[in-house]
């Protein structure tokens, strides 16, 4: 899960400098996903990761995680 949780936070951050607007952010790990959302508490080995990951949608006018 750290390594799907690594490769959402990448593509955030790729999106951010290209600055694109409205994101769809899709992955395998339904757990992971439901963490992002806020649907399930987050598993200790993936908190900082998943923090950086809410904090950084906030930057886009959409964003959709979904699996």
């Amino acid at each position: 899960m750290i390594a799907e949780a690594i490769a959402a936070r990448e593509g955030l951050i790729f999106a951010s400098f290209l600055e694109v607007k409205n994101l769809l952010v899709e992955g395998d790990s339904l757990n992971l996903i439901h963490m992002i959302k806020r649907e399930v508490n987050v598993d200790n080995s993936v908190e900082v990761i998943v923090e950086h990951i809410r904090r950084m949608a906030c930057n886009f006018c959409f964003v959709c995680i979904c699996v």
